[in-house]
């Protein structure tokens, strides 16, 4: 009997369940089964739809999917939470889902066109070699768009990539920056605001020293890159013309906030800078790929990026699960999730692409992605309709164009939580074009979370978050903010309303900026930002641990700063006159971002109730309601108080923090030992050494 029993649980569980299989060398005449499978995913999607009986597996052979347009689900490729649909690589083969055509390298020629020769450095000239696209079938070559701060997200042009590495468009100089000369603008700079961006549509002559640009005269699509003038804002612009009697670039727009003498930069798209392995060019007029071959050429996997639309496009989707898979190659943001609830993206690679890895909710207008962080500045209450529950976890994600992971969800009116979630990802080298604001995980709306994810090697940010009631927890962050000054690791600034926000537990590391002492922070509560707990994170050999700037209500507490320059930095810029453009009371931002939410409905009064009274307030842009507690700084070059405003102290509490000098921490392994050991920080912070089994990934 109970063999009998056995054998009609597993016949009604098989019933239950349907599986289909998808493989490069399928049919899609075939049914679809592991001796006949489909060709491509659009069949065993289609199969699927028409399976009622349950949970709904299409394994995917190992091999390469190449992509001309994006998977597409909608709401009838949805599974159910009990029965999801899931794709998943079959017994762990290496699946590829790619927006990327392979080049052969034997398609590739050594260049003899006089015409081309006489523009090239020396070290090119008998190395150099061509492929033409039209040739390979490929007709589209894409165009260089701006990139940088406040820059929408747009497809880039293809990308080359050998053996699964971007390659390098020709640029000088090769790893370093020039600085610019003396400027010449047609009209004054943009003011200081964000808001004053676009008020400047000018142009401007920008000298140069070195003589290398004069021989770009009669170049076509030469670009430069920089930051024209803070360390936080970076920019590309074409270049119109050059000048070659007054050694200058002439540009037809300048960047955000002007152009500035004696700020770094580089030129790239250049033909005539091709002069280290690795380094292409795109001729757009006869569809001519030039590369100056890393070493292994001729056995090397060639890859150039095509697809501008994303590798996997779901909308109004619940309960689909993919894992196990490799996405690389598009031009653009591998996946988008719209409305969706319940979607994971679990144990998948995602590299090699032009913008995003995961965009969960919409872009701007038709974009993938767009300038949604314009869009989400001018309305802060943006509802990017992300859809519940979604999860990014297990990933690793790198070599991105434009930022890791996009999440939003939740709606800031109502409060109605997302509960979107990236957890025990490892993102690095996410931000290789646009450096600025272009983090590992991007957060908006209300309560998502980014917890035990594993994020290093980044210019710039490595988590960002706007809205309320989201949760930045167990994270370990280092090596960040590389080429940027005045930035966060962890960053959130500009809204008083931004709030019931927590950033705690995490472990952030060995990290520091090119702009001086002060330029990469371990926790940056930028313009006012309030009402976030910051409690029980470990800072260590960071320029500077933690800098709020001059918000009200945050909690500071149980946190260890070691080897930081300023440990505890609170200023009170709310009341500072640099600042009276964003405190205006009739149209300055900090108002209006108050003005934008229910504040006084029953909803925000119950949930924030510290938050309109301030509009009664005298002192309403005062540093009030912190505290300051129980933090201890460790072999810090200033006291743990000594940055800390007196309005902070006089409004607030500020106590019990502690400063020691132990000279023996010399590296990061020490210092753990040292927290390990040490019983005074566990009295004051109640620190558990067990925070470092538990942060980051847990796969």
């Amino acid at each position: 009997m109970k063999t009998n029993a056995l054998l009609i649980l597993i016949l009604s569980v098989s019933a239950f369940a349907a599986n289909y299989y998808v493989s490069p060398e399928g049919s899609d005449s075939n049914p679809g089964t592991l001796q006949k499978p489909f060709l491509t995913l659009e069949a065993a999607r289609d199969a699927a739809r028409n399976n009622d009986s349950g949970k709904t597996t299409i394994w995917l052979r190992g091999g390469t999917y190449y992509r001309a347009e994006s998977f597409k689900l909608s709401t009838e490729d949805s599974g159910t939470k009990k029965s999801p649909v899931v794709y998943r690589s079959f017994k762990n083969e290496q699946v590829r889902i790619t927006g990327g055509k392979n080049l052969d390298s034997k398609s590739f020629t050594v260049v003899n066109d006089n015409s081309v020769l006489e523009k090239l450095r020396p070290e090119a000239k008998g190395k150099l070699l061509q492929i033409s696209l039209i040739e390979t079938g490929i007709n589209d070559f894409g165009k260089i768009v701006p990139i940088g701060f406040y820059q929408p997200i747009l497809p880039t042009e293809p990308e080359l990539f050998i053996n699964d590495k971007p390659m390098t468009l020709a640029r000088w100089p090769n790893s370093d920056w020039a600085k610019t000369g003396s400027i010449k603008a047609d009209a004054p700079a943009p003011g200081p605001a964000v808001e004053d961006k676009n008020k400047n549509i000018s142009g401007a002559e920008i000298s140069f020293v070195e003589d290398e640009p004069l021989r770009w005269v009669n170049a076509d699509d030469g670009w430069l890159f920089g930051y024209w003038n803070w360390d936080w804002c970076d920019s590309s612009m074409k270049i119109e013309n050059i000048d070659v009697e007054k050694k200058c670039f002439k540009i037809s727009q300048q960047p955000a906030f002007g152009v500035e003498a004696g700020r770094r930069y580089y030129a790239f798209n250049l033909l005539e800078e091709i002069d280290i392995p690795g380094e292409y060019y795109i001729d757009r007029k006869t569809g001519i790929l030039y590369l100056l071959p890393p070493a292994d050429f001729q056995t090397s996997k060639i890859v150039i990026s095509l697809l501008s639309n994303p590798l996997v496009a779901m909308k109004d989707v619940q309960s689909v699960k993919f894992d196990g898979i490799t996405f690389e190659c598009t031009r653009g943001t591998a996946i988008q999730i719209i409305n969706g609830n319940d979607n994971l993206i679990s144990n998948c690679i995602i590299r090699n692409c032009g913008n995003a890895a995961v965009n969960v909710g919409v872009g701007v207008g038709s974009e993938v992605v767009g300038n949604y962080l314009a869009a989400l500045y001018d309305n802060s209450t943006w509802n990017r309709n992300a859809g519940t529950n979604n999860g990014i976890t297990g990933c690793e994600i790198y070599n991105m164009g434009e930022g890791g992971i996009i999440l939003g969800g939740g709606d800031r009116i109502t409060l109605i939580p997302g509960n979107n979630y990236a957890k025990d990802n490892r993102i690095h080298n996410f931000s290789r074009r646009t450096q600025t604001y272009r983090p590992a995980i991007a957060i908006d709306g209300v309560g998502n979370t980014a917890s035990n994810n594993l994020i290093y090697d980044g210019p710039h940010n490595g988590i960002m978050f706007f809205g309320n009631e989201h949760s930045v927890m167990y994270n370990e962050l280092y090596d960040l903010c590389k080429q940027t000054g005045d930035v966060g690791v962890i960053y959130t600034g500009r809204d008083y309303t931004g709030r019931g926000n927590k950033i705690n537990y995490n472990y952030i590391h060995d990290t520091s900026g090119p702009a001086g002492k002060d330029s990469a922070i371990a926790i940056y509560l930028d313009d006012l930002a309030s009402e976030i707990e910051v409690i029980g994170n470990v800072v260590y050999n960071v320029q500077t641990g933690l800098f709020i700037g001059g918000g009200r209500d945050i909690v500071l507490k149980d946190n260890i700063i070691a080897k930081t320059g300023k440990t505890i930095w609170f200023d009170e810029r709310g009341l500072e006159e640099w600042f009276k453009h964003h405190t205006n009371m009739n149209d300055g931002i900090m108002i209006k971002r108050i003005k934008a939410v229910p504040y006084n409905q029953e909803l925000w009064l119950s949930k924030y109730p510290k938050l309109a009274p301030m509009l009664d307030d005298n002192e309403i842009f005062a540093p009030k309601g912190n505290i300051v507690t129980n933090n201890i700084a460790i072999n810090s070059t200033l006291p743990i108080e000594e940055e800390i405003v007196a309005k902070v102290k006089q409004y607030g509490r500020v106590q019990n923090n502690i400063d020691i000098k132990d000279f023996n921490i010399s590296d990061c392994g020490k210092f753990k030992d040292y927290l390990r050991k040490n019983k005074q920080i566990k009295e004051v912070t109640g620190f558990d050494y067990k925070l470092f089994d538990i942060l980051g990934p847990k796969n």
